[in-house]
């Protein structure tokens, strides 16, 4: 029987959030918005959770934040029990070797004036006890890791002369330069062919399988969140609304938000217009008052209006942030 990632049991925590929160300045000075909005979530050895929500949700702030390319406001971010949310200097450069970012965008992530083996030997050198030809010999053992074959041969390319697909598979390899157990993948396939992202999805999960990594897949397609992850956490406006298993929380989704974002997929059995109030963004301000979702939601109470719903259990694997569910 082919390996399910979704099947694997609940492992041990390796990264803790507790209450994070992240804020720039709105603009011309008025106030603050906070694109992530004291969220809290775990990730554990080994598993793959996702990250799902529309642009401005607040899913790539929050992963930059969780590899610290981003300072918090306020919150802890506990990993291996070590809180890493305010280290800085050599602490945080340790942090890093553990905790690595792949970007979206395969073309903009990649030196152009730069061989691939270049770029991949400066990580294998400053990371890895190699030096001469064992830098080499690791560099092409990186290729092969993430199915760049031949490995001589594609180690002395340009970014230039990769597909999109090649490019992000080089990105990849870079990310594992540094031998990390923690990954965050933001919307690794969003700029690529439809006719390669499962390949680029089932690379992820070989990762996940192979080297025990664990991993943040970031995207706004709730389909591949299902195939890729464990469990699914659905953002909006810098908050989660509801979090569960993948399978359960795409077959049985019990936020209005999540609800809309099945129905808005493609292949949704949904027809019609889409039964929200409005279109507007979401309002990121911090001091904004009542439930994140108000003016979209089609089944908002004036109790959405004067109080900010909070992340509750409805069973034992499900939690959901919405009045419709509360005692």
């Amino acid at each position: 029987m082919a390996w399910d990632p979704r099947e694997v049991s609940t492992p041990s925590v390796l990264l803790d959030v507790q209450d994070l929160v992240v804020r720039f300045p709105a603009k011309r000075g008025k106030g603050w918005i906070a694109p992530v909005n004291h969220v809290s979530l775990t990730v554990g050895h080994r598993e793959t959770i996702a990250l799902v929500g529309e642009s401005g949700s607040g899913k790539t702030t929050l992963g930059r934040t969780l590899v610290r390319l981003l300072k918090p406001h306020a919150g802890h971010i506990f990993y291996q029990g070590q809180d890493v949310a305010q280290w800085t200097g050599r602490q945080l450069s340790a942090y890093h070797r553990s905790a690595q970012l792949i970007f979206q965008d395969p073309y903009g992530s990649l030196n152009p004036v730069h061989t691939i083996g270049t770029q991949l030997a400066l990580p294998v050198r400053l990371h890895r006890p190699a030096k001469g030809a064992d830098v080499t010999a690791e560099v092409e053992a990186l290729l092969q890791d993430v199915g760049l074959t031949p490995a001589a041969e594609m180690r002395d390319k340009y970014p230039h002369e990769l597909s999109g697909g090649q490019r992000q598979r080089v990105a990849i390899a870079r990310a594992l330069a540094v031998n990390p157990e923690f990954i965050v993948a933001d919307e690794p396939i969003s700029m690529l062919d439809v006719s390669i992202r499962a390949g680029i999805l089932h690379l992820l999960q070989k990762l996940n399988r192979d080297l025990g990594l664990s991993m943040v897949y970031i995207t706004h397609d709730l389909a591949s969140a299902w195939y890729i992850a464990q469990r699914i956490l659905v953002m909006y406006a810098g908050v989660i609304v509801e979090a569960g298993p993948s399978r359960d929380v795409v077959k049985q989704p019990q936020h209005p938000y999540t609800q809309l974002l099945l129905a808005a997929s493609p292949g949704a059995q949904f027809s019609g217009p889409l039964p929200e109030r409005s279109t507007r963004p979401p309002n990121l301000a911090i001091d904004r008052v009542g439930c994140a979702f108000q003016d979209r939601c089609p089944h908002v109470m004036e109790r959405c209006r004067r109080e900010t719903p909070a992340l509750r259990h409805t069973d034992a694997s499900r939690e959901v942030a919405c009045f419709l569910h509360s005692d």
